[in-house]
């Protein structure tokens, strides 16, 4: 259990060179048969598969692209057995293999279908408005949309309480975010779940809810 939280860890702040090493280390090693029933079993080969996917469109190397598409299946086998609660994971693994491939139209598709799957999983919902967000602003060129999901994630972040995460994400998108006006922030109101009913976000970015009281 110890290795797989370092994985999760990994992935939520971005240390996908170290998560990659930890995914590789343990590929022999299938947790669920291990730790039969709980839920780590079934979502450890997203994690896995998620910093191996990074590395690979980083790298572009062999060893990282082959066993992130083994974790793919893996957890989607899971899925077909019955576990639907990793549907929008496979999303997200879909979404990052259509990115490797260089196939961005389906890399969007399978973003959005994450993101709308993943209600009910806050941190899975930041994570995946934080890496559409990237994707959209490396890969894609658009700045603006790439601005309305990262303010996303720094909402969701914020409201799960990892603060570590929304210093990290404000610190190195905060020039994108703050270009949003009030009348950008529309799209905020698209996944209100992600809120709760005591903040007050109308007309106010991601990076002025932090000095918010």
């Amino acid at each position: 259990l110890i290795s797989h939280m370092k994985q999760i860890l990994a992935v939520f702040f971005g240390k996908h060179d170290r998560g990659s090493q930890f995914a590789l280390s343990r590929k022999n090693e299938v947790l669920q048969r291990k730790l039969p029933g709980l839920i780590a079993g079934s979502v450890d080969p997203f994690y896995r598969g998620f910093s191996l996917f990074c590395m690979a469109r980083r790298t572009r190397s062999r060893c990282y692209i082959r066993e992130a598409r083994r974790q793919r299946k893996l957890l989607k086998k899971f899925v077909e057995k019955g576990n639907v609660n990793n549907l929008h994971l496979v999303a997200m693994l879909d979404a990052e293999a259509a990115a490797f491939n260089g196939d961005y139209k389906n890399a969007k598709k399978c973003w959005e279908s994450a993101l709308l799957l993943s209600r009910g999983f806050l941190h899975h919902t930041a994570l995946a408005f934080e890496r559409y967000g990237e994707f959209l602003y490396h890969e894609m060129g658009d700045p603006l949309e790439a601005a309305f999901r990262i303010d996303q994630a720094v909402k969701a972040y914020r409201e799960w309480g990892c603060v570590a995460k929304v210093n990290i994400l404000v610190a190195k998108y905060g020039s994108i975010i703050s270009t949003l006006s009030s009348d950008d922030l529309w799209f905020s109101t698209s996944f209100p779940s992600i809120l709760t009913e005591k903040d007050d976000t109308s007309g106010r970015s991601a990076a002025n809810l932090l000095v918010s009281p």
